[in-house]
């Protein structure tokens, strides 16, 4: 073989090889950039759910005795609406800043519509306090309320 002819086969071999590593990075960076796009569709529809979640405290009663209720003790009663288009699960409840137990553990809450939920709490006539709910999903509200009368 002449001389000539050896240089243009290592500059095929060459080629050859940048093209197939050109290749092997490209599908590997459309891989990579189709598995961060999925993640990120998932992101999406989540915050889509949370979009139509709307709950909200339109009344909360301070109760002295909430055995009427079923359950023995002092606390509140909260009325739950839920002005979206989803269904919201509302399922942590906490007032001034501290989680408090709930009956029932967690609210489902359908559209247009109001639920009942108890909360143990050792609240004090006319001072307010701050509640909040937060859902499932993670979408929250919060209100201050105070209590009126006596225990």
């Amino acid at each position: 073989m002449r001389k000539g002819h050896s240089d243009i086969i290592g500059a095929l071999i060459l080629t050859a090889a940048a093209v197939t590593l050109a290749a092997f990075i490209l599908g590997w960076g459309a891989a990579l950039a189709s598995l961060s796009q999925m993640g990120y569709s998932e992101v999406l529809i989540k915050e889509g759910l949370r979009v139509g979640e709307a709950p909200v405290i339109v009344d909360v009663a301070f109760d002295t005795d909430l055995a009427e209720e079923g359950w023995s003790g002092r606390g509140l009663i909260l009325y739950i609406a839920n002005s979206g288009s989803v269904v919201s699960v509302v399922d942590r409840v906490y007032v001034n800043g501290e989680a408090a137990e709930a009956l029932p553990s967690s609210v489902v809450v359908q559209p247009k519509q109001v639920a009942k939920m108890l909360v143990r709490y050792d609240w004090e006539a006319r001072q307010t306090y701050l509640v909040r709910i937060v859902t499932s999903s993670g979408v929250f509200y919060e209100g201050y309320f105070v209590a009126r009368g006596g225990p």
